[in-house]
């Protein structure tokens, strides 16, 4: 799974997965997610009521990472003016001649009170036009 791209996944589909990809029982599987959570190569946590899995290495990264994110984002005020949103995002959209989807447009307002956000999102989404607009409002405030 994480050569997937996935850090942590439900057990239910870990043991489901590897059952098929290998396959052999279902309680080999279970016996073997045991023993690596026994040995510390995985980690077993509860993410919304359900259980999910995590090699330790990708576990510890992705902690770190969201300790690095929460000390950075919490560190001082954002760099920028307080800026009218709504107002920005219509003045963008009119300079840009561009509809921002609604998903676009709330980043941009959680770019305009956050200090770091991650734009995710395959080909063709909308993830260029996104920044051009952030970066066009943040332009016209400096």
């Amino acid at each position: 799974m994480a050569s997937q791209g996935h850090v942590g996944y439900p057990e239910p589909g870990v043991v489901e997965h590897t059952t098929k990809l290998v396959e052999i029982d279902q309680l080999i599987v279970e016996a073997a997610v045991k023993s690596a959570m026994a040995e510390k190569t995985v980690i077993r946590e509860t993410v919304e009521g359900e259980f999910w899995l995590y090699l330790t290495a990708l576990h510890r990264a992705e902690v770190g990472l969201a300790q690095s994110v929460h000390r950075i984002g919490s560190a001082s005020p954002h760099p920028m003016p307080v800026i009218d949103v709504e107002k920005a995002i219509g003045w963008v959209e009119g300079k840009l001649g561009i509809k921002l989807a609604l998903g676009q447009q709330e980043a941009i307002r959680q770019a305009c009170q956050q200090k770091i956000l991650v734009i995710t999102g395959g080909p063709g989404v909308g993830k260029t036009t996104l920044v051009r607009s952030i970066l066009e409002i943040f332009q016209a405030k400096t």
